[in-house]
């Protein structure tokens, strides 16, 4: 139980920071690096969405279980809180993880388009030199 949540709140703490990046429009280079680490940090909130509500319920009951079997847990901490305290702040934290990670990935959408604007633009000139050396090739 420990472990799980403390995994949980280090993946939450680690989206928040990844969230944090700044990515300014203007600029090339280290910027799209930051965009590409927002992006996949929104990735991974994704992909966690439906399997981590599903966990606390399990959580709460097995704490329940040792406590009816004569395992104190509820002393026990996670991220410096007590177990009971923290099982019942999480949903909530990561809710509104997840609602920052949405924010997030609407602030950045202008920037993704213009990313695969330039996408396009680099391959086309990419089939435009091929093209060329095909012909020169010849």
């Amino acid at each position: 139980i420990i472990n799980t949540l403390t995994d949980l709140h280090d993946f939450m703490q680690s989206v928040t920071n990844g969230l944090k990046r700044e990515i300014t429009e203007e600029g090339e280079g280290n910027n799209n690096d930051e965009l590409m680490a927002v992006m996949t940090v929104i990735r991974d909130v994704r992909k966690k969405m439906e399997s981590v509500p599903e966990l606390f319920g399990p959580q709460k009951e097995c704490v329940q279980i040792l406590r009816r079997y004569g395992v104190d847990v509820l002393n026990d901490e996670v991220a410096g809180k007590k177990l009971q305290d923290f099982l019942e702040e999480i949903p909530l934290a990561w809710d509104a993880v997840v609602k920052k990670t949405f924010r997030k990935k609407e602030d950045i959408l202008p920037m993704q388009m213009a990313a695969v604007d330039s996408l396009k633009v680099d391959l086309d000139q990419f089939y435009l030199s091929i093209r060329e050396y095909r012909g020169d090739f010849r």
